[in-house]
């Protein structure tokens, strides 16, 4: 798996979502597993919810989203469960061309949990796509331990807010800036 893990604002992506959708035309799709094979989807990075809720605690439960080439099909796997009933799948499995995007999130006014952009795929669509965000956020972010850093997330990490990936974990475990 190619990944970037990142901490960053909303403010902080507007600029990666500028510099990729500038190269090229994405699609950003809901990532799950649903009841029904209806997609939600958005054309533009900016129009991603980034809310800023005290609902989601952790970095694993946050929203994930596929990105694909704009004139690419996202395909909807149906995934048979042992009730009877079947449920569907949109990942990376039946979309080889696909990266997943994990935005982060603003969790009342102490947390910001990372994000992360990444590919399981070595398609050339799948490489470039995820090339194209690294690159932003490369340009951008600065580098600290295994993370990059967007800008209003350093000044919020030097005001105390924690750079963690769950409201739960201890303090020792946040990434110092």
């Amino acid at each position: 798996m190619i990944r970037r893990a990142f901490f960053a604002t909303a403010k902080d992506l507007c600029h990666v979502f500028d510099a990729v959708e500038s190269s090229r035309s994405v699609t950003y799709t809901l990532a799950g597993v649903f009841d029904t094979e209806s997609l939600v989807q958005f054309s533009s990075g900016r129009t991603l919810p980034f809310s800023g809720s005290d609902a989601v605690e952790s970095a694993a439960l946050l929203p994930r989203y596929l990105v694909t080439v704009h004139d690419s099909r996202v395909v909807v796997r149906s995934v048979p469960q042992l009730s009877g009933e079947v449920k569907y799948a949109v990942d990376q499995l039946a979309n080889p061309d696909s990266v997943t995007l994990v935005c982060g999130n603003i969790c009342g006014t102490e947390i910001l949990l990372p994000g992360e952009v990444g590919t399981v795929h070595s398609g050339s669509v799948a490489v470039e796509t995820q090339r194209a965000f690294a690159s932003a956020i490369g340009k951008g972010f600065q580098h600290i331990g295994s993370y990059w850093v967007g800008p209003e997330a350093a000044r919020l990490a030097k005001n105390g807010v924690r750079l963690t990936a769950s409201k739960r974990a201890p303090a020792i475990y946040d990434l110092a800036v």
